[in-house]
């Protein structure tokens, strides 16, 4: 064979794995192929747009390759990516016929090859990619559909970066294809249109005559997908879905057949919702009805219920309670922890609803309330408003603006805006309570649980007296309550607890979630959403209260079933990551606490909105830990991205907007950008100034003794003139303030040393307090005060010490320290001792760079 230069499609395909399908472009594609050959100006270009079109592209060429195999009668019965040569402009060319069979070969040869194959007892082929005659050996029933459904399954796995029946080893993967049809491409990479998983799946199906009779016929469908022209091939009825299932479930499918109700159900949802994602809304249904999957019942149960599959929606009560409990599953305060794909299931669900079951509107209405439910439980609030509003409407348009119905949508919707920090939160849960109230046959338990939604929304507004008398009222509704009184009790002593906490009454805190945690495992168990979010609350408590040891066991169960709960990319375990790096920073272990906020502000990134107040809470406390660790451009890079974002969630009484503009000075400050940096104090004093908390004073003097060191380094001593007598004046008024006036004196030396002023510059460093006696984020000033008087006395070892010291504080980069790095080589070399200046002023060449 001719040398080619390229990649094969499964180096291409591992080059790119860990990576979500539907990210992937056409430059991906390419780069893949390349990663194998040197790159070269006169390299082709794939002239694919999308990572998509590449892929079919190539799949199209192998096809036309098969076929033009097949019309002269050789079978490869070995094609799979690794099998498959792309050359740099992503071209395909098949390869490897070491299995080849030649079909129009004399008989002799023919019946030898095959006897070979039975004698043996063995199948050949590369298991993932076989197709299901293969899998079970039967050589007489290999043609050229065979090989259709080894490209199929190639395409398969380039769109969705999986096989199509994963299994560990040869047995199992034979024994699924032979016995299942795949999970939807579509609900593995949402870019995949519903024409090319019809197309692809048909080359897929287990019954070779309802494959493409030939290879052709693929490559002429994936031209009309590329093309968007209508393609010949046409999804599964749904009868014929029903069918699959049942074969493939019959026990289950035998259990449900013994109820009336679930036996309706199941052909519905089949009706109404899978024709596209059967497999991900069976493995709901499976989940869901765990308690009902009985043994195996007889063939005759099974065939009855795929006849009763195809028959049409008559009754929309049955349809609106199986569909909403097939959503429910998805939820995980329902799930507890299994995979239900839930997103993939709920993104599914609520596209369709937009334009179907418009003539059950009751039906759409309970489940976009079920489904808001569940996108709430993941975390998604977003999207969970997005469903209750519109719930919220059908509501008032069937029942009337007073209805149970509309009470209980803008409950809902009143948590969920709670969650996204709105201001309309109060508006939704306060028109709740009402009509609850004015109901003339009123749930106790529906006014008590509102009453909690009333309170946790006061708790978000820090108006905590408030929400502790909500609080106190629903525990007065208690004994007349009808549920399951300790289910009621573990939903006001859990959101009391995190009231408790918000005002930093710590201690009550602890004891409500503690015996909140105790109720929600006796009644739901640990895999609960809420039981982690009381868990996570009692966690913070201890940390807080200083009781480390004891808090530590508690993150640790918190992120080991908040991970099975919640999955690893969600809002609820960063916001418990980030938590527990706040305790791994307090034990003193800096390098994990890092780690751990570095993975939390990740999964923020990804998942939640600039303005989400955890996101801002994580970032924070990330760009502080990077600050003290002397990482100044990380923590750079995160104060300029959470300064607007405070400021527009807090508003103008925001102290973290001011902070993150002080620090964001500092750090400019640090790698010496002085004119950013006096923007960014300047910007923050400002701001400042406008403030009249009782802070305000204290945070003022510390911002302006920074701007006033930023200007007399940046040679503007008029401008620092003003800082200067603002803060001569608060010192002497405060002299308790060690810390400002720790910044204020050694900020007057580097003005009398700008002045040529030595002897007062002296002066000044020399007054600059001991570390001990200031602030944490002050105790710089005394190393850095030693170093400029010692350089100005002449003192190397002095200048040392101070260096060492400084560079604990503040880093191997910051300007101080390399000021004092620049110093030492000063009097190296005055001292004559040239080789130790040149060896100084290298190092401080590398870290200025």
């Amino acid at each position: 064979m001719e040398l080619f230069e390229g990649a094969t499609l499964a180096e291409v395909l591992e080059a790119v794995q860990g990576r979500a399908p539907e990210s992937l472009s056409s430059s991906d594609f390419t780069a893949a192929i390349r990663g194998e050959t040197p790159q070269s100006p006169a390299d082709a270009e794939v002239t694919a747009t999308t990572w998509i079109e590449a892929v079919v592209r190539a799949i199209v060429d192998v096809a036309t390759a098969l076929e033009h195999a097949h019309s002269r009668g050789v079978l490869h019965r070995d094609v799979k990516p690794s099998n498959i040569a792309l050359e740099r402009d992503g071209r395909a060319r098949l390869f490897d016929f070491g299995l080849a069979l030649t079909s129009d070969a004399p008989d002799e040869k023919a019946a030898s090859s095959r006897g070979r194959m039975t004698r043996s007892g063995a199948t050949v082929g590369t298991p993932h990619y076989m197709a299901p005659e293969q899998a079970r050996g039967d050589v007489d029933a290999i043609d050229a559909r065979s090989d259709v459904y080894s490209l199929g399954a190639t395409l398969y796995e380039a769109l969705t970066l999986q096989v199509p029946f994963p299994a560990s080893d040869r047995v199992s993967a034979q024994r699924a294809i032979a016995e299942g049809r795949p999970d939807s491409i579509r609900a593995r990479n949402r870019a995949v249109s519903r024409e090319l998983e019809t197309v692809c799946l048909k080359a897929l199906e287990n019954e070779p005559r309802r494959r493409y009779p030939d290879a052709a016929g693929l490559a002429r469908d994936l031209c009309n997908v590329l093309a968007h022209r209508p393609i010949e091939a046409r999804p599964p009825s749904a009868a014929t879905r029903a069918l699959l299932w049942t074969r493939r479930n019959a026990a289950l499918a035998s259990a449900l057949a013994l109820g009336a109700g679930v036996a309706i159900g199941v052909p519905l949802v089949l009706y109404w919702i899978s024709k596209e994602h059967a497999r991900e809304l069976e493995d709901a249904l499976a989940l869901a009805q765990e308690a009902r999957a009985a043994s195996a019942r007889s063939e005759e149960l099974a065939l009855e219920q795929s006849r009763v599959a195809t028959l049409e929606a008559r009754d929309a009560g049955a349809v609106a309670d199986f569909l909403v409990e097939l959503f429910g599953a998805a939820d995980p305060a329902v799930a507890r922890g299994e995979d239900l794909r839930a997103r993939l299931l709920l993104d599914e669900g609520a596209a369709r609803l937009e334009h179907e079951l418009a003539d059950q509107p009751e039906v759409r209405r309970r489940l976009r309330m079920r489904m808001g439910s569940s996108y709430a439980g993941l975390g998604q609030h977003t999207k969970a408003k997005e469903l209750f509003e519109l719930a919220l409407a059908e509501s008032e348009a069937q029942f009337g603006a007073n209805s149970v119905e509309v009470a209980e949508a803008c409950y809902r919707l009143g948590w969920t805006l709670r969650a996204l920090g709105s201001t309309d939160a109060r508006r939704s849960m306060e028109r709740a309570l009402t009509i609850r109230r004015a109901l003339p046959a009123q749930a106790t338990d529906d006014e008590l649980l509102v009453l909690v939604g009333m309170a946790a929304v006061a708790t978000a507004e820090k108006r905590h007296d408030e929400a502790l008398a909500f609080y106190a009222e629903a525990l007065e509704l208690l004994p007349r309550a009808q549920g399951d009184a300790r289910e009621l009790r573990q939903s006001v002593l859990s959101n009391r607890a995190h009231t408790f906490y918000a005002a930093k009454r710590l201690e009550e805190a602890a004891s409500d979630a503690r015996e909140a945690v105790a109720l929600q495992r006796a009644v739901f168990g640990d895999a609960y959403p809420g039981t982690l979010a009381s868990l996570n609350t009692l966690a913070l408590s201890l940390k807080n209260l200083g009781r480390l040891a004891e808090a530590e066991p508690e993150f640790e169960e918190l992120l080991r079933v908040g991970e099975r709960v919640h999955g690893s990319d969600s809002a609820a375990m960063a916001i418990f990551h980030a938590n527990h790096a706040g305790l791994l920073d307090e034990l003193g272990r800096r390098p994990e606490a890092r780690a751990a906020f570095e993975s939390a502000w990740a999964t923020f990134e990804r998942t939640t909105k600039p303005t989400f107040p955890q996101r801002l809470t994580c970032g924070m406390n990330l760009a502080l830990l990077a600050q003290r660790s002397g990482d100044w451009r990380r923590a750079e890079e995160l104060y300029g991205a959470l300064a607007a974002p405070l400021f527009e969630l807090e508003g103008a009484t925001s102290t973290r907007h001011a902070v993150a503009l002080n620090n964001l000075g500092l750090c400019r400050e640090a790698r010496g950008a002085l004119e950013l940096a006096a923007a960014d104090l300047g910007r923050a004093l400002e701001f400042t100034r406008a403030q009249s908390d009782s802070g305000v004073a204290s945070r003022k003097a510390r911002i302006s003794a920074n701007l006033l060191r930023v200007l007399v380094r940046a040679g503007k001593s008029t401008d620092a003139a003003t800082e200067l007598a603002f803060l001569r004046e608060y010192t002497s008024a405060q002299p308790q303030r060690t810390g400002t006036l720790a910044g204020l004196r050694f900020a007057e030396g580097l003005e009398a040393l700008a002045r040529g002023d030595e002897v007062r510059a002296a002066e000044l460093f020399a007054a600059v307090p001991e570390a001990t006696k200031l602030e944490e984020d002050a105790r710089w000033c005394s190393p850095a005060a030693r170093a400029r008087l010692a350089a100005l006395r002449g003192d190397r070892a002095g200048l040392g010490a101070a260096r060492a010291e400084l560079e604990q504080r503040l880093g191997l980069t910051h300007l101080e320290t390399c000021d004092a790095l620049a110093a030492e080589a000063r009097l190296a070399e005055q001292a004559g001792e040239a080789e130790v200046a040149a060896q100084l002023r290298t190092e401080l060449e590398r870290r200025r760079r």
